[in-house]
């Protein structure tokens, strides 16, 4: 399974896909054409008013459109923290589940084993210990390298399987 990561990067990708980028700086191109034009129209008296209720009627038309965009996002993002949560819930409830019975098993056997392992060196190694000779050559270099183990027993058991 991917992380949560990733998954929150697919998503994020998905939206950003999904709704169309405004251009950058769109809104104040807009507005300098929209000034531009203005300013290089001869006036006349009559249709001053006009041309002034026009620009006012398109400056609030842009505004508009910038809060629609505004609202556009944040309801894009208010999803987006939609899918998080749930996301996230999704996991929290998949961990919270408990292992299935065939897991159990497995994993019974599988200590069952190792104490059987652990078993079977500990009765080789007493064997081992109970036939050295500690005055041999073997028993002298035994009794040097055991000093490094909590028990003459545990360094045995290492020994033997280093051997095997």
């Amino acid at each position: 399974m991917a992380s949560l990561d990733d998954l929150l990067r697919d998503l994020e990708n998905q939206h950003r896909a999904a709704a169309p980028q405004p251009p950058d700086n769109g809104l104040d191109q807009t507005l300098a054409a929209l000034q531009q034009e203005y300013q290089a129209r001869p006036q006349p008296t009559g249709e001053k008013s006009s041309q002034g209720d026009r620009l006012s009627s398109m400056l609030q038309a842009l505004e508009q459109e910038t809060t629609a965009n505004k609202l556009k996002d944040c309801e894009k993002n208010h999803r987006l923290y939609q899918d998080i949560n749930q996301l996230i819930a999704e996991q929290q409830q998949q961990a919270q589940q408990p292992l299935p019975e065939t897991d159990l098993k497995a994993i019974a056997a599988a200590e069952k084993q190792k104490q059987a392992q652990a078993k079977y060196w500990r009765t080789k190694a007493e064997t081992w210990l109970k036939q050295l000779d500690p005055l041999s050559n073997e028993g002298l270099w035994f009794m040097d390298f055991a000093e490094g183990y909590d028990s003459q027993l545990a360094a045995a058991i290492e020994y033997l399987q280093a051997l095997e």
